[in-house]
């Protein structure tokens, strides 16, 4: 390994160890962007900064001389959140993807992250948030098209699976019972090890004979008689169930309720991706990412994961406006760039690859029991405050999926980063 030179790039320790991790990854053929210039759409985004600071890092620590075009609609927010880099290879182009883009000079890579992400925008404008996603990513595609770039990846969304039939669950391995969220082993005395079904293997392809789905027990809220002992039991079993998702495994979105405007739009803007690879030979890869987080977040940042953050860090109560049941896997910012970088420089044309890591399967309900166990000291409790007019807050449908990602682990790719992990540099990152 070459020795690096070491340049401060931000007062957050937490935010410079993980540039300094990218940029000191050796699964990244970094040689490949040797002098080359690297479109970043997005990049004053959680992902998208990070990508555009990480390429600069590394740039500069491997004496790479890689020229990151950071796509901004505020050139004023990128200098605030950029600047630090714009003399090192960084330059801020000012642009709207809804609009036709005009970026002068070559152009060899591009990573289009820019996207509408916040949940109660999808409701509060889902016009807004399909076109985004649709004539945003034409005009990008027509610009790769333009400069004929050597690689191009769309950021889409694990969202794109929409609500996969319970009939597909099956019973989980009991290494992901950990964040699952029931209260207590549902057959302590026969723990399920592994799934079965004919594919064999850590994630079988077939619903186990008796795991219980969400029709099979339903839910306790609203109900009129405490369940028995036998109920109890099926309810906390159900919840060691899930679907495991590969990258062909989709379920079901219904176009006509106004959330589906971002999982839809996604999905449109997916299929126009890999239209233009056939139609036109774009080289383009979709990469569908695991809600990320990690250090760096928007102070503005509302989605959950930061919401829970701040609970523990302030010692009050995590409170949950829905039944917390919806679970999925996770991704930290480092290991989500590197997976990124990957799928850029190793992926298929025309395919799309999983960016998850699957032992971070939790429901949102699990998630706020691990923390606040794990930090008795803050003094917080699990709230439940759920409004009789939920949907308009944008949450998304309650399922449970193991987003797999085994097909990016072939090309080398492996998350690092845990659950635990991940909120101990979340909240060191937001102190």
């Amino acid at each position: 390994m070459m020795e690096m030179a070491k340049k401060i790039w931000t007062d957050d320790r937490i935010l410079q160890e993980d540039l300094e991790r990218v940029a000191a990854s050796d699964l990244i053929d970094w040689e490949q962007l040797r002098g080359k210039r690297v479109l970043v759409t997005g990049a004053t985004g959680l992902i998208g900064s990070l990508l555009a600071r990480s390429l600069v890092c590394a740039s500069v620590e491997r004496s790479l001389n890689i020229r990151v075009a950071a796509l901004v609609r505020s050139p004023e927010k990128g200098k605030a959140m950029l600047g630090a880099f714009l003399e090192d290879g960084l330059e801020l182009v000012a642009g709207d993807i809804l609009s036709p883009l005009a970026v002068e000079g070559p152009v060899d890579y591009i990573l289009h992250g820019a996207s509408v992400t916040a949940s109660k925008d999808f409701v509060d404008h889902p016009s807004e948030t399909i076109l985004t996603a649709l004539k945003g990513t034409e005009h990008v595609l027509e610009l790769a098209r333009e400069k004929q770039v050597k690689s191009m990846v769309y950021l889409s969304s694990m969202e794109v699976y929409g609500v996969v039939d319970p009939e597909r669950y099956v019973e989980l391995p009991r290494k992901l019972w950990k964040f699952a969220g029931a209260e207590a082993d549902p057959d302590p005395g026969n723990p399920v090890e592994t799934m079965t079904g004919k594919t064999g293997g850590p994630f079988a392809s077939e619903r186990t004979a008796d795991a219980v789905t969400e029709s099979d027990c339903g839910m306790l809220a609203g109900s009129d008689t405490l369940p028995d002992e036998k109920e109890k039991k099926n309810i906390a079993k159900a919840a060691y169930t899930a679907a495991i998702v590969r990258e062909a495994d989709y379920g079901r979105i219904d176009p006509l309720q106004v959330r589906s405007s971002y999982s839809e739009g996604k999905r449109m803007a997916e299929g126009l991706c890999a239209a233009y690879a056939h139609e036109y030979a774009v080289p383009v890869k979709m990469a569908r990412l695991a809600q990320t987080f990690g250090a760096g977040i928007p102070q503005t940042e509302n989605r959950v994961f930061a919401q829970f953050a701040r609970s523990i860090m302030s010692g009050s109560d995590i409170v949950l406006h829905t039944d917390g049941g919806k679970a999925h896997c996770y991704c930290y910012t480092t290991d989500a760039v590197l997976g990124l970088l990957t799928v850029l420089l190793r992926g298929e044309n025309g395919e799309a690859y999983n960016v998850s890591n699957e032992d971070t399967y939790s429901s949102i309900r699990g998630m706020a029991q691990m923390l606040i166990e794990r930090y008795p000291q803050s003094g917080s409790h699990l709230v439940f405050d759920i409004p009789a007019d939920a949907n308009k807050y944008g949450y998304a449908p309650t399922s449970r999926m193991v987003i797999c990602s085994e097909k990016l682990n072939r090309l080398g790719w492996q998350a690092q980063i845990g659950l635990p992990e991940m909120f101990e540099r979340l909240m060191g990152s937001m102190k």
